[in-house]
């Protein structure tokens, strides 16, 4: 069963704001990328001094500071100094148990969502944690562990014709956000495939098939549970009235919750057909139970008459007509085969064989 990391104990009587790590460590260091770029330049380095990036900050072009773990308090504690971050914000973007949700300071905007995704090697769900602060001339993102989730927008900013170049930093920050949304697709897409695979073999009766479909509709809940808290913040976002965002961002935004609306339509109606396979499964066992049961029933009342007989002359009594005569025991044998073949024949007319 895949389910929510649980909460660590580390942080039990602390202050709020103490920078403590929550949750799995996928690396030794924190990687820190700064990408840079206007219309007609980019620029992309890795960043050696967390404390001197900001001074980069310009009005003219877009920031773009990408944190790869988040497990180093004091690089987390730098960037926060850096760009006006409140302690409240980056224990939050330390904590791998946050739900998705959206905060709004006076100088930036938390937002806290999560991908997730199939892997590959174990063919099992895995969700990963994201943190994006958007500020008046800066996006930063932080990750939990390198991948290539944001490679496709890095290689529309290295496109100079792109729009992403002629935009400004909030439209960068809705474009990572439906990037999030878009790569929610090819799960859903991925459970469509199990649940057609369950649906052929649900006849079947094999009880794989049963832990199968509870393994599934485990990660559909996960799924749902990601997802539904991002309506409401994308929600929020819309009704924001934030001078953060433009309003022709916000068409954009809209956008991503219609995406985020149709996924979780579809996960329903796959929650739906799941569960109505699920029936079915129950019922198929429940069918060829009674199928197995109504045989042995047959079998048993074939064999109540001989086994009466046989009961009736195995008994020591001394004075038995029947047993004295040279054709008891071959009528007895024939009469047996009679009613045996006769029941047989009228279960057959019954049709209950």
């Amino acid at each position: 069963m895949l389910k929510f990391r649980k909460h660590s104990s580390k942080k039990l009587g602390l202050p709020q704001g103490t920078l403590i790590h929550v949750g799995d460590k996928y690396s030794e260091g924190t990687k820190v990328q700064q990408i840079q770029y206007t219309k007609n330049n980019t620029r992309q380095i890795s960043v050696e001094s967390v404390s001197e990036c900001s001074k980069s900050l310009d009005e003219s072009s877009v920031f773009w500071l990408q944190v790869i773990g988040i497990h180093d308090p004091k690089i987390i504690q730098q960037i926060g100094d850096s760009f006006d971050i409140s302690n409240l914000t980056l224990e939050e973007v330390m904590n791998t148990n946050q739900h998705p949700k959206i905060e709004e300071f006076q100088n930036y905007l938390y937002v806290n969502t999560r991908t997730y995704y199939f892997d590959k090697e174990s063919d099992k769900a895995r969700y990963d944690n994201i943190s994006i602060i958007l500020g008046k001339n800066f996006v930063i993102t932080f990750q939990e562990k390198e991948n290539n989730l944001f490679e496709s927008i890095q290689n529309r900013i290295n496109d100079k014709n792109s729009l992403l170049r002629k935009e400004k930093n909030d439209y960068l920050f809705c474009t990572i956000l439906d990037t999030i949304v878009d790569h929610y697709f090819p799960t859903l897409e991925r459970i469509e495939e199990k649940i057609e695979k369950i649906e052929s073999n649900v006849s079947s009766s094999d009880k794989k098939t049963q832990y199968e479909i509870y393994q599934l509709r485990q990660e559909m809940t996960v799924f749902s549970k990601i997802l539904r808290p991002q309506r409401e913040f994308l929600s929020m976002l819309l009704h924001s009235d934030s001078g953060l965002i433009e309003a022709k961002t916000s068409r954009n935004i809209h956008d991503v919750y219609e995406h985020v609306i149709h996924l979780l339509e579809t996960l329903d109606l796959n929650r739906e057909n799941l569960t109505g396979l699920h029936d079915l499964y129950l019922s198929t066992i429940s069918n060829r139970m009674n199928e197995v049961m109504k045989m042995l029933a047959i079998i048993a009342s074939l064999f109540i008459p001989i086994t009466f007989v046989a009961g009736v002359y195995g008994m020591n009594f001394q004075h038995m007509p029947e047993l004295s005569s040279p054709i008891a025991y071959p009528a007895v044998l024939v009469g047996m085969a009679v009613t045996t073949i006769s029941l047989f024949f009228y279960f057959k007319k019954k049709k209950w064989v």
